[in-house]
């Protein structure tokens, strides 16, 4: 599959009706996915940039590395993740990680799910309720898991219910309980079983879940915006709202 890098049909200006534009899933031009497309991705940051956190804890390896851990302790979590490492058109090592990190980015946490100012196909009568509904997972769902390397008895993973040995590395997810506990290579999602990009979770039922499948386990998502449906209470699949009729040569 060919990929543009920076590619001018991936984003239409204007839409039918005059309405805001939209995004294609796929480039019209090149076929490729529109997360392959570097455009896409010039504004994503970190993840604590996307959520408008700080880190004031000393990070030893990179941006994309947990902060807190010393130079050893960073060399140990990503040695931990080794029977997980991607491979994403043949790249390996640090840049098979840079481009899966680029694509969690702007899977797991969708600008559109965070801000209001990203959402095209709200009316007026229903932000509130997209304010309520994020500002409530915020509250109570939202944060980003602790790295550290574990020192004690040996205890089972929340994940797998291996032991985690001491001397590991170990993600906590304090939403959950003060004790929950995982291997670094067990920290996924429980829908898409992605590991969580730069540790960025939702509690929800004592399981963990990427920012997408939270929303998606609350509120219907449109298939063709990619929004999630506030209007609705209950969930419901395969569903599209506020949208031109899906354009077969676009989709």
């Amino acid at each position: 599959m060919r990929q543009a890098s920076s590619c001018a049909n991936m984003i239409i200006p204007t839409s039918r009706n005059s309405e805001p534009g939209f995004v294609r899933k796929t480039c019209k031009s090149c076929g490729c996915d529109r997360l392959k497309h570097s455009v896409y991705h010039e504004e994503l940051g970190s993840v604590r940039d996307r959520l408008g956190l700080r880190e004031s804890r000393v990070n030893h390896h990179s941006y994309d590395s947990p902060p807190g851990l010393t130079a050893k302790q960073t060399e140990l979590y990503w040695s931990s993740l080794a029977e997980r490492a991607p491979t994403d058109g043949g790249a390996t090592g640090a840049a098979a990680w840079r481009a899966w990190r680029t694509k969690a980015l702007a899977s797991q946490l969708p600008k559109q799910d965070l801000s209001l100012a990203h959402c095209r196909h709200i009316d007026e009568g229903h932000r509130k309720q997209y304010e309520d509904f994020v500002a409530a997972r915020n509250e109570i769902a939202l944060d980003i898991g602790v790295a550290s390397q574990y020192h004690g008895a040996s205890m089972d993973c929340m994940g797998c219910n291996k032991p985690i040995r001491s001397g590991s590395i170990t993600v906590q997810a304090p939403r959950i309980g003060e004790d929950a506990y995982f291997h670094p290579t067990c920290f996924s999602c429980a829908e898409c079983d992605e590991l969580l990009v730069e540790l960025a979770y939702c509690a929800l039922d004592g399981r963990l879940y990427c920012v997408r499948h939270y929303a998606e386990r609350l509120k219907p998502r449109c298939h063709a915006c990619d929004e999630i449906n506030v209007k609705q209470e209950e969930r419901r699949q395969g569903m599209t709202h506020n949208f031109p009729p899906l354009l077969p040569e676009i989709y």
